[in-house]
């Protein structure tokens, strides 16, 4: 039996939704400032024992496919798409405090403007450390 149908049975919603309905609300735009605040608000049981944060990032594929034409070897060519994941996340317990997801061709980390201004303020007088390799662009 599926959570939904087991939630309406005990009165918690009233009518149980078809999973497609489900699947239009995470893709709905009004859905991304909950999902960052609540990965925000769960992270604030540790903000006593974590003291020091790193910035992160990483890639994971998608399902779908991109195609583009390759003018240097005369064919068609067919990768994965894949989504950036740009994180900041405690050292000792690995909690994350702010998270951006970014398409394939993000360069930039997102986290120093938007979300980092939600990590300053639940986590004031915080170290933060960066790859060295972030500094090394920033420098650039």
């Amino acid at each position: 039996m599926s959570d939904l149908r087991e939630s309406h049975e005990r009165g918690h919603i009233g009518k149980t939704p078809h999973y497609n309905s489900i699947f239009r609300y995470l893709e709905s735009d009004s859905l991304t400032p909950i999902l960052r605040d609540l990965v925000t608000e769960s992270s604030l049981p540790l903000k006593a024992v974590e003291t020091d944060f790193a910035v992160d990032s990483s890639g994971f594929t998608t399902s779908k496919f991109f195609r583009w034409y390759d003018h240097k070897y005369g064919r068609v060519r067919e990768k994965h798409d894949w989504v950036k994941a740009h994180l900041i996340c405690g050292v000792r317990t690995n909690v994350v405090t702010a998270i951006e997801i970014a398409d394939r061709r993000s360069k930039r980390q997102p986290l120093y403007g938007s979300a980092g201004g939600s990590y300053g303020e639940e986590f004031q007088n915080q170290r933060s450390i960066r790859r060295q390799s972030v500094w090394q662009r920033q420098e650039l």
